[in-house]
């Protein structure tokens, strides 16, 4: 968006003890027209995030905006780049993991970018299949690997590396690519990964997550398309929650100012 770059260095100047800086940003559709903004759900995380984290497995604060949401600062990007080579995909999601590991976020709440869903996206995709999901187990993992050697680097600022697994868990990718595979032995994979999976979900993430097991496949493959993908009615149901929000704001104006009166 215009003038994101100038506003972006005022709220890091403006906080000079954080490196890494996020901002809102529009979802829109291939024609560009405007569906909502993103988060829906949740308020952009600022401040210092480190102790919610914590070292049980990579987590992504609920309301981090993707890739063109995020900014850097050369000092915090150091601490964990280069990227993993093998990570041909999705390593917003390693920015997302480790930034708020090695510093304090601040948030602009302007949308300065756009997300563009245009049907052909290698992340925000209508449906999933066996061969996608195969591909996000295999970058999960390295993802998982860069989030480990980060906390077992002096970086970090704690002695973590006697703490941390040597290998990573099952994960909740794993158990959905079972079940995209019809693997019968999907309960075991459920079963095995670390509840701290679960506490770290937002809690209609963790609601579905629960429920899972009970649904039969077909409809396990329609409902993760839904909560992890950009259908058509995931659209409409964004377009709902934004109208919702922003009539929420007006009225929250409107009682402001009568107040003020």
């Amino acid at each position: 968006m215009r003038d994101k770059v100038r506003l972006v260095v005022d709220a890091l100047a403006g906080a000079p003890g954080s490196g890494f800086a996020v901002n809102r940003m529009l979802l829109v559709d291939k024609a560009s027209k405007c569906l909502a903004e993103m988060p829906s759900l949740y308020d952009l995380p600022s401040g210092w995030q480190g102790p919610f984290l914590g070292s049980r497995g990579p987590r992504i604060l609920p309301g981090l905006p993707p890739t063109s949401g995020l900014s850097l600062r050369r000092s915090a990007a150091k601490a964990f780049f280069p990227l993993p080579a093998a990570l041909k995909a999705y390593s917003d999601t390693l920015i997302q993991v480790v930034a708020p590991l090695v510093t304090p976020i601040v948030a602009i709440g302007a949308p300065l970018s756009s997300y563009r869903v245009h049907g052909a996206n290698i992340g925000g995709v209508s449906r999933f299949t066996e061969s996608r999901l195969r591909n996000i187990v295999l970058y999960e993992r390295e993802i998982w690997r860069a989030w480990r050697q980060y906390l077992s680097s002096p970086c970090s600022g704690g002695p973590f590396d006697t703490t941390l697994p040597a290998e990573m868990p099952p994960s909740l990718m794993d158990y959905a690519y079972m079940r995209f595979q019809s693997d019968q032995d999907f309960n075991a994979t459920y079963k095995a990964i670390p509840r701290a999976c679960f506490e770290s979900l937002p809690t209609p993430h963790r609601w579905y997550w629960r429920t899972s097991t009970m649904l039969p496949g077909w409809l396990f493959r329609r409902s993760f398309d839904f909560v992890y993908g950009q259908t058509r009615a995931k659209m409409i149901a964004r377009r709902i929650l934004n109208a919702c929000r922003n009539s929420l704001l007006l009225w929250n104006k409107a009682v402001n100012f009568c107040s003020e009166r």
